[in-house]
């Protein structure tokens, strides 16, 4: 493994080698940071780091094995034992010492405050199958050692026991996927949620849908309901409105456009239809932290006057 780099800085993620690298959220967060479109700074620990680790501290002998002695996705209960042992192996093995210093150097050189660690696996989220909600990521973490366990619960949630059972339902194979994971900088949200750049449900293309919630991360994997808010396209002009949990408006005009615009400008540059989750900061700026391509949508072959009851959290929690 030789040569290839363990730790990639915010300047270098466009041109570290892509999907294959930093995992498949990372590099498609380089390509809209590189077009324009704001993307929290930090650094990634690419999917090199993740097989370093496996082969120093000996997992790369031990995890074969287990894998192929995994029971059937219809065992639920045994699939989720052996699910919660190899979180476990690759969680509470040790971080060699020189990849736990780059990790920490890295840190210190590139994030203020609390970040947010995220997963970003090799074959994540392609156009016909999609593992949103499956990995895990962990916010407001601070201390150089937080930073590094939160690295090693990212690389553990690739056995997660919804994740292997997706696979094998699937016919992926358990074994093929590595991880990068991103420690970025938390964006300071006063709004932040989820927002699509077609229906999520009809497939239709003239809709955008949007939710919101308070805080960081309200609205994305539970917390209080959103915001639901549906647009059509093109244009910002709102079709449908339920306020959730906050009771009113979490998004003024202006700021629900720039959401839409961002949203929009995702999909131009990756060129699909788009899955984001966004941040609003205190200035009313977009940031975005995920993008993946809306799968498993209805053909868009719904008419202009169809009233289609659609719920785009529990579309996500279904995946």
């Amino acid at each position: 493994m030789t040569g290839h780099r363990l730790v990639v800085s915010p300047d270098d993620l466009a041109r570290a080698g892509g999907a294959a690298v930093t995992g498949v959220k990372l590099a498609r967060l380089a390509r809209l940071a590189g077009a324009g479109l704001r993307v929290p700074g930090g650094f990634a620990v690419t999917a090199h780091a993740f097989r370093r680790h496996l082969a120093d501290s000996g997992l790369a002998g031990v995890l074969p094995a287990r894998l192929a002695a995994l029971p059937g996705p219809l065992d639920h209960a045994a699939l989720a034992a052996a699910s919660a042992a190899l979180r476990r192996l690759v969680r509470d093995t040790p971080v060699a010492g020189p990849l736990r210093a780059e990790i920490t150097r890295a840190h210190a050189r590139h994030c203020r405050g609390p970040v947010a660690v995220r997963s970003s696996a090799v074959a994540e989220d392609g156009a016909d199958h999609s593992f949103a909600g499956m990995f895990d990521s962990f916010l407001g973490v601070r201390s150089p050692d937080e930073v590094v366990a939160a690295v090693q619960g990212c690389w553990a949630s690739l056995f997660t026991h919804r994740s292997l059972a997706y696979r094998m339902h699937a016919g992926l194979p358990v074994d093929a996927l590595a991880m990068g994971v991103g420690v970025m900088e938390m964006v300071p949200a006063r709004v932040s949620g989820a927002a699509f750049s077609m229906h999520p449900v009809t497939g239709r293309r003239d809709r955008t849908v949007v939710e919101a919630a308070p805080g960081v991360g309200g609205a994305v994997g539970g917390g209080p309901e959103p915001e639901r808010l549906e647009v059509a396209r093109p244009g910002v002009r709102v079709l449908r409105r339920e306020y959730g949990s906050a009771g009113r408006p979490l998004l003024s005009d202006e700021d629900l456009r720039h959401v839409v615009d961002a949203v929009h400008h995702a999909e131009d540059v990756l060129g699909h239809p788009v899955d984001v989750e966004w941040a609003l900061d205190p200035q009313g700026r977009v940031w975005l932290l995920q993008a993946r391509p809306v799968t498993g949508a209805a053909p868009d072959d719904a008419g202009p006057d169809d009233d289609i009851v659609w719920d785009p959290a529990a579309y996500l929690s279904g995946l």
